[in-house]
Order: structure tokens, then sequence, then C-alpha cells
């Protein structure tokens, strides 16, 4: 599958880049496995990294 980069909170309102497995595109979200094998649905505009 397609590997994204996106951004996850941590505990001090930080975000950090992961790049996460890519399963399924929806018209606003993502829902993408994390490298700790968790699935989880992500906002496009939001949470994505924009690639150039």
């Amino acid at each position: 599958m397609k590997k994204i980069k996106i951004y996850l909170n941590t505990k001090k309102d930080k975000r950090r880049i992961v790049k996460a497995e890519l399963l399924e595109t929806r018209a606003t979200t993502v829902l993408v496995r994390l490298p700790d094998g968790n699935v989880i649905v992500r906002k496009k505009n939001r949470d994505v990294v924009k690639e150039d």
C-alpha cells in the first residue's frame, strides 16, 4: 500500500509527523494504519502533510 505522512498529536500540545500506510481515501478523510498497527481516521486538510 501507499505510505503517506500525517500529523499526530503528542501529549504536550505538539504535533509530530509519522509515515502511515494509506488504507482508504474518502471525500474529506483518510483511513490509515500507523506503524504500531492501529487504524485511525484523519482529516485531509488538517492532518495530512502536503507534499510538493
